[in-house]
């Protein structure tokens, strides 16, 4: 029995198709002896423009990318080789990989259940680059980071690293992790492992209007606008997600199961080309689903809220230095 193993060999070992299903949620679907994805998720945002082929390699022929199982890591993550690399290690040994005499065998894709909850990474002693990260760098007001923290929606890990948490009947079921830049200044993101995607992070404050935000620092952003403008932004319900691409899956769980009397929606995804296709498509499951509900897009002046938000400082602060 081999006792020791390389970040390579796994790589090789585990499918493509199968760890996509695990960590992305994507439908793998075998076209002759190469695998695709059906669905509206992936690395370009259709999932059937990929092509993994017999040597568990993969082409993204939309993104003109392609490699082994880190690479599509690397692309699914939007991170760099340490971050792709860290992603695989933690799969590696959430799914009990055993290694045999004629290599490494995978069990069973694990069954994921909303009632148990998902593992966590280790709390860190304090939230000191967690507070620094947000409020130095990305220009969120301390009493809403504070407020996440006490309601635990966040903390620090021993990585130094953001966790982000959503919760579904007490249970953590819904993470995302992100580097506060303080180690090796990685930028380093993504799901943590297990995470239900489409519960998002919830916050509800009994608002009848919903405002939902692609990612979590774009919404802490806009509530930090809110505090700038004199608006309270305990008057809203918030849905904070990984990803413009899980939009509608995730709207469509909150809805049933936490939020029917929602009557105005006002998506805030990213102003660029993936965050106009997302609305486009929300627009049109609700004009089919939920004709009754207002749709009223939060549009940012450029690219995302937090870089508003940080523009919006920046100039309040160069006023403040014009003699």
């Amino acid at each position: 029995m081999k006792k020791n193993v390389t970040i390579g060999e796994v790589a090789r070992a585990i499918p493509i198709q199968e760890f996509a299903q695990n960590e992305y949620g994507l439908k793998p679907i075998k076209k002759s002896k190469y695998w695709s994805f059906a669905g509206e998720k992936g690395i370009s945002g259709d999932g059937s423009s990929i092509m993994i082929y017999p040597d568990n390699t993969y082409c993204s022929f939309s993104k003109y990318t392609g490699g082994n199982l880190v690479n599509f890591i690397m692309d699914m993550d939007n991170t760099n080789l340490m971050g792709a690399l860290e992603h695989l290690y933690v799969y590696y040994h959430e799914h009990g990989v055993v290694l045999q005499n004629n290599g490494i065998i995978l069990p069973k894709p694990l069954k994921k259940d909303l009632s148990i909850g998902i593992p966590l990474p280790e709390k860190a002693d304090n939230n000191n680059a967690v507070i620094g990260y947000l409020y130095e760098k990305r220009k969120i007001a301390l009493p809403i980071i504070m407020e996440f923290i006490d309601k635990h929606y966040l903390y620090q890990d021993t990585h130094k690293n953001c966790v982000f948490i959503g919760f579904y009947k007490n249970n953590p079921v819904f993470g995302f992790s992100r580097s506060t830049g303080t180690e090796n200044q990685l930028v380093y993101k993504r799901d943590i492992a297990g995470s239900f995607k489409e519960v998002g992070l919830f916050i509800d404050h009994g608002s009848n209007i919903l405002i939902c935000c692609e990612a979590i620092i774009d919404g802490m952003s806009i509530m930090t606008k809110m505090i700038n403008d004199n608006i309270d932004y305990h008057n809203f319900n918030w849905l904070l997600m990984s990803g413009a691409g899980v939009f509608v899956k995730s709207f469509e769980f909150n809805f049933i199961q936490r939020m029917r009397n929602v009557k105005i929606v006002r998506p805030a995804l990213d102003n660029d080309e993936k965050g106009m296709q997302n609305l486009g498509k929300f627009k049109k499951y609700c004009a089919e689903k939920h004709p009754e509900i207002i749709i009223d897009p939060l549009l940012s002046k450029t690219k995302d809220h937090n870089l508003d938000l940080q523009s919006e400082i920046s100039d309040y602060e160069n006023d403040l230095d014009y003699p």
